[in-house]
Formats: structure tokens, C-alpha cells, sequence
């Protein structure tokens, strides 16, 4: 008994054989490079985010502190926090490491579905066309 008669596959039709899951691999496999590239684009994205925050707090800071200059960094810090422009930054790196986090549940979810096609595919036998076709008749 294989896997796929385990999980009653072939009964309730939602992969109509062999031939079936292995035309599903150039699917998976084509999904696979576009998540990654994906991967690569919103992990850049994320990574700018940041830049970019870091960047502005720098010199808002500054500019606070040369604008008063008697106030404590502390002080100048937390005014910064305080303003609009922070929590705009700050909504611009959450929806970029949302982005990241969801592509990255994809690229899981799509391993888990090549894991589980080569698993068929390893417990299902070959059709007798098939060894033919492969030479292990």
C-alpha cells in the first residue's frame, strides 16, 4: 500500500495518476524560481525600508539637536519618535517585513507541496507504458 493509496488520492480523484503529478513538477518547480525571486525582491525592499528609516532618524536628530542646542540626545530622540514622518517609517518597514514573511509561508507551503509530490511519486508504481518507456520493463 503507497502513499497515495494511503491518503485515498486516486479514490476521490484529486490527481488522476502518475502521468498526472509528474506534469504537476515543471508547475512547482517554475513556482519555486518565482518565489525566490520574489523572496529576493521583498527582502530588498525590507532591507531599504530600514536603510531608509535609519537614514531620516540620523538627521532629524541632528537637526533637532543643532536647533536646541542645549537639549539632551535623549530628549532630541524622543521628539523625533514623537513625529509623523517615524510612524510612516515605521508602517513602510511593517509592510515590507509583511510582505517578506508572507512570501517566505509561500516558498514553504510550495517545498511541502514538492516534498509531498515526489513522495507519490516514489510510492506509486509505474504503468506498464511507463517501464516500456523507460527502459525497466
Amino acid at each position: 500500500m503507497g502513499l497515495a493509496d494511503e491518503l485515498g488520492i486516486e479514490r476521490y480523484g484529486w490527481i488522476g495518476g502518475r502521468t498526472a503529478i509528474e506534469q504537476e513538477i515543471p508547475r512547482v518547480v517554475a513556482a519555486l524560481a518565482r518565489v525566490a525571486e520574489l523572496l529576493a525582491e521583498a527582502t530588498a525592499d525590507a532591507v531599504s525600508a530600514e536603510a531608509e528609516y535609519r537614514h531620516w532618524k540620523a538627521i532629524a536628530t541632528s537637526d533637532q539637536i543643532a536647533r536646541e542646542r542645549a537639549i539632551p540626545e535623549w530628549k532630541a530622540r524622543a521628539s523625533v519618535e514623537a513625529s509623523i514622518p517615524y510612524r510612516d517609517h515605521h508602517r513602510s518597514i511593517a509592510e515590507a517585513t509583511e510582505r517578506l514573511e508572507l512570501i517566505k509561508g509561500f516558498q514553504v507551503a510550495l517545498l511541502c507541496k514538492r516534498d509531498f509530490i515526489t513522495a507519490l511519486l516514489a510510492s506509486t508504481p509505474l504503468s506498464q507504458t511507463e517501464k516500456e518507456r523507460r527502459g525497466v520493463a
